[in-house]
């Protein structure tokens, strides 16, 4: 092979693996019902057996045994916040959705 061959390969890949990670980052979801563990101590909050990180949310702020919609978002293979909110809705009370 050429050398500019090589090059354009390794340059592909790279670009490949760089796509990977990005998508991989911009996971996540909403989680619906009552948190499984709310760790003020530790800044996270563990919701049908998912552990998210409080991000800038106050958790403390959150009642036990009460239900949420909190939706996060994976950044750097780590769960985190971005909105957390109480479940007023009696359709989806105690059930959990990803």
């Amino acid at each position: 092979m050429r050398a500019s061959t090589i090059t354009t390969l390794i340059a592909a890949l790279g670009l490949s693996v760089a796509g990977c990670t990005a998508i991989k980052n911009s996971g996540g979801g909403e989680l619906r019902g009552t948190p499984d563990n709310i760790d003020v101590a530790h800044n996270t909050i563990t919701m049908d057996g998912v552990k998210i990180n409080g991000g800038g949310y106050p958790l403390a702020n959150l009642t036990p045994g009460s239900p949420y919609v909190v939706r996060y978002q994976n950044q750097g293979g780590v769960n985190v916040v971005t909105d957390i909110a109480p479940d007023d809705s009696r359709m989806h009370h105690g059930t959990t959705t990803r």
